[in-house]
């Protein structure tokens, strides 16, 4: 794939990880709703995380990540919904009078309040201690305890890089619950050995259940050591990029 033939169109202009991209790529960035692009098959547009496209020119193109499809993976209920009822993913429900039942039985649950959220924006943790807090979402997730959460990048039906939520060292008081950087975890690249559930997860979902039509993204998935369980929360399809991360998919593109 000839790379002079190769744009990238970002969700947003200022996408550090887009413009990283497109110059290690020596691609052009093309702005979604306004440039000169001439639009045809020959030509091929990598998609960064835009779930609407109405530029016809780059309609006229072959997209990587097709919006329809970023669009199902943005949004938490319509990739539960794509993905099916399959056990790679956790127990859902719409229905805030099951999600009580859950909690009744002792268990906790994780509303979401935005569907598009991201880095645990917009969750209510839902157990028997807090029923002051609760509000009615349009999702409810069953919580399930883990030891590890990954996340794995993919192209084309192929894994290309692995990292793992590490705590930051001397961080007060983090959140186990919701790992992001703000409750003290960041994503490590160093000696990761994915456990084999992991692994046939992810492999299960690029195989038989990537109902969504990704063409590359990020995977994030929890792990329960205990119960030997992994389970996919979501897939990312604007990942943050750097280092070792942003070279794996320069790698991956310029491949095709």
């Amino acid at each position: 794939m000839s790379t002079v033939k190769m744009y990238i169109a970002p969700y947003k202009m200022g996408s550090a990880s887009a413009a990283n991209l497109a110059e290690l790529l020596n691609i052009k960035r093309i702005n979604k709703e306004r440039n000169r692009l001439v639009g045809k098959n020959t030509k091929t547009i990598i998609n960064w995380g835009n779930s609407e496209i109405a530029h016809t020119e780059i309609l006229k193109c072959k997209i990587l990540n097709p919006p329809e499809a970023v669009r199902k993976a943005a949004d938490k209920l319509s990739f539960f919904q794509a993905i099916g009822d399959v056990p790679i993913i956790p127990k859902w429900t719409t229905d805030h009078a099951r999600a009580v039942e859950w909690v009744s039985d002792g268990k906790t649950v994780f509303g979401r309040k935005i569907l598009t959220g991201h880095s645990g924006n917009g969750i209510i943790v839902m157990n028997s201690d807090n029923q002051d807090q609760w509000q009615p979402c349009p999702l409810y997730t069953l919580y399930m305890p883990k030891k590890e959460e990954y996340r794995v990048h993919f192209f084309k039906g192929k894994v290309i890089f692995v990292q793992r939520k590490a705590m930051v060292k001397d961080f007060q008081n983090p959140n186990f619950q919701i790992r992001n950087l703000s409750n003290g975890f960041i994503y490590a690249n160093q000696n990761i050995q994915l456990p084999d559930n992991v692994s046939a997860v992810v492999k299960s979902f690029l195989e038989e259940h990537n109902a969504l039509g990704l063409d590359f993204g990020a995977i994030d998935i929890i792990y329960n050591q205990k119960a030997d369980k992994a389970l996919i929360l979501e897939v990312n399809s604007a990942p943050g990029l750097q280092g070792s991360t942003l070279n794996a998919y320069v790698e991956a593109f310029k491949a095709g």
